[in-house]
């Protein structure tokens, strides 16, 4: 059986693209067995040996048979003469999965159907075994004077299988007793199990095998064909495809978060641009627009290396710590300032109108002098929403809306205020991050035994069988540590194995510094829609984020994005700038772009692809 659980998560500042993440371990019936005359429709879980099951297109309408005096199929299987291929349907119990896989083999059976049931419960002994048969929480109820076979209905007390706790509703016999009350009978388990057996046996095997529960064992039983010989059934593999819409989703997603930041992070220059088309002097300007350049970050070199030491060693105490609950709190209210400053603020502007900037009481200048009326409903309804988000981010199905808000708020803030001066420092910074990137995904396994990103961000993996956890997901077994929240989530659409399509900030924030560095250049040197360096960034960074989504589909294992990110986006960058002669200028320090060129020097005003100059000329210039 798949084990759901077979994608992983990964770290910020640079996490995996389009993997599949479950909240969850469980058994999921990949297979599918649908009933000729409609009377046992169901799904199954193929097992871990024999072939697999076939499409739905491929797979034959075969005769179902139950072996007339051997339904566990544990001994050699007589008496079957059929005229074209058939599946034997066999009771669980008695023997391995293997055994009875074999015996139907021999008997020239072309599949095999394995259902559960309370005989195969007991296996052989007169109660079953807590925890793995039965959970009293689910329901109980004691049985005064037991009856044989032990699976009998006279063992079956209403009081337990009426329990709406009980899903089965079927009851089982522990070794529990009373000298009152006499023995007690607790819920069964009826899920869908990973079936195994003896692997040498298992090797031999050449015929599709699958595990039914007892509830649709029922229901296919009862059907008076199969007791007359003339059922005929056809199992197949449920249709599921890897590649999910949510991955186009959250590909469409990030692409417009980077150019939002970029376009966000050239506010001062297109004030200088409007103001200098005016007639404003450049010194004006300058003047003007130096309360924004104060709160903007230009990166230095040290800056870039001292971010990959700081991030490294984050990601080995985070390894090493189970620290994570407090990064993700930390996160939180991170977030909660990146969504009062972008969504919040303007909401409440709107509402609060003429009354907006009022103040509500003074503070220090220090930090602002005063708190207004907007200030205090964007601190209070973003730390709100973050404190609900962090209350509900393991429980709630819309949580992912909130996280993912969270994340584009947090990217688009970055953006804007942290900034690249040179194409030197965007180098140091890419390529550090690529390395980065794929030491921790693809190195760190083959010294630390395991991928220290994927550790830090699934919080590493389940101890327990998985279905065991899908009966008591909060046992100690079944936990991992938190995880990691700076990715976006989308759910899969359509796909019953659950999980989510997902995306790290990371993958966002650093290809989106140069992404936003050749807007700025753009627009300081009026460079036209197609004759500048912003096309081919944007265009660059969609294909790269693309191939690393393809990487993950055609390799079926989780891809270091910027492995694809920075070779689509600085390599083109530098070879753009290369041919065009501009890289020597480009790589230190461009003046130009904090003083734009005049109107003339490079295209004119109608070329210019930022349409909205003439439209922020008044209130740009109202600032200066």
């Amino acid at each position: 059986m798949h084990d759901v659980t077979r994608v992983k998560e990964n770290y910020f500042p640079l996490i995996l693209f389009g993997l599949i993440l479950s909240k969850g371990l469980s058994i999921i019936p990949d297979g599918q067995l649908v009933v000729s005359n409609g009377g046992g429709d169901c799904y199954c879980a193929p097992a871990s040996f024999g072939r697999e099951l076939p499409s739905r297109s491929k797979a034959p309408l075969d005769y179902l048979f139950l072996p007339s005096s051997n339904s566990q199929g544990c001994d050699a299987i007589q008496g079957i003469n059929p005229l074209s291929e058939f599946i034997l349907l066999m009771e669980r119990g008695n023997c391995t999965f293997t055994d009875k896989a074999m015996n139907a083999q021999k008997a020239g059976a072309s599949g095999v159907i394995i259902y559960n049931s309370l005989k195969g419960l007991y296996r052989g002994i007169a109660y079953g075994i807590d925890k793995t048969d039965y959970e009293c929480g689910n329901g109980e109820a004691w049985v005064s004077d037991v009856q044989q076979p032990y699976w009998s209905s006279e063992n079956q007390p209403d009081e337990c299988t009426q329990n709406p706790k009980c899903s089965s509703r079927k009851c089982i016999l522990t070794n529990v007793t009373d000298p009152e009350l006499g023995t007690k009978a607790c819920c069964a388990w009826d899920l869908y199990i990973s079936i195994g057996g003896d692997a040498t046996v298992g090797e031999q095997i050449d015929v599709p095998v699958a595990f039914i529960t007892m509830s649709d064992a029922d229901v296919l039983l009862a059907n008076t064909d199969l007791q007359k010989g003339d059922l005929k059934v056809s199992m197949f593999l449920r249709p599921w495809s890897y590649y999910n819409l949510s991955s186009f989703l959250i590909w469409s997603l990030a692409v417009f978060t980077v150019l939002i930041g970029a376009y966000q992070s050239s506010t001062d220059i297109r004030i200088k641009l409007a103001a200098m088309d005016q007639g404003i002097s450049p010194a004006a300007v300058q003047r003007g627009a130096g309360e924004e350049e104060a709160e903007s970050l230009h990166l230095t070199v040290w800056h870039t290396l001292g971010f990959i030491v700081m991030a490294s060693g984050l990601l080995f105490i985070l390894y090493y710590f189970d620290v994570g609950l407090m990064v993700t709190l930390v996160y939180a209210i991170s977030c909660s300032g990146a969504l009062a400053a972008l969504v919040l603020k303007p909401l409440f502007m709107g509402l609060f109108g003429k009354h907006a900037d009022e103040v509500l009481c003074p503070c220090p200048q220090s930090v602002g002098g005063y708190v207004s009326m907007v200030d205090a409903a964007c601190a209070i309804s973003g730390l709100g929403i973050a404190v609900w988000w962090f209350l509900v981010r393991d429980t709630a199905d819309y949580a992912w809306v909130l996280q993912d808000l969270f994340g584009v708020c947090l990217c688009v803030l970055f953006l804007s205020l942290i900034r690249l001066p040179n194409i030197k420092v965007a180098s140091y910074l890419l390529v550090l991050a690529f390395c980065y990137d794929i030491f921790f995904v693809f190195i760190s396994p083959l010294i630390f035994e395991h991928s220290i990103m994927v550790q830090v961000a699934t919080g590493g993996e389940a101890t327990a069988d998985p279905t065991f956890c899908e009966k008591y997901p909060k046992d100690s077994g079944c936990q991992t540590r938190e995880q990691l929240p700076m990715l976006l989530l989308m759910p899969r659409i359509n796909d019953y194995h659950g999980g989510y399509a997902m995306l790290g900030l990371g993958d966002m924030v650093l290809p989106g510094l140069l992404v936003s560095f050749s807007l700025r250049l753009d627009y300081a040197r009026r460079h036209t829609f197609l004759g500048g360096y912003f096309i081919l960034m944007a265009i660059g960074y969609g294909i790269g984020l693309f191939m690393a989504d393809v990487g993950v589909y055609v390799m079926q294992m989780g891809q270091p994005a910027l492995l694809y990110l920075v070779p689509c986006t600085l390599g083109v960058f530098c070879l753009r700038a290369y041919c065009k002669g501009q890289l020597l200028e480009l790589w230190e320090n461009p003046a130009f772009l904090n003083t734009p060129v005049p109107l003339g020097e490079g295209s004119s005003k109608q070329q210019i692809y930022t349409a909205d100059i003439g439209q922020e000329k008044r209130p740009l210039l109202a600032n200066l």
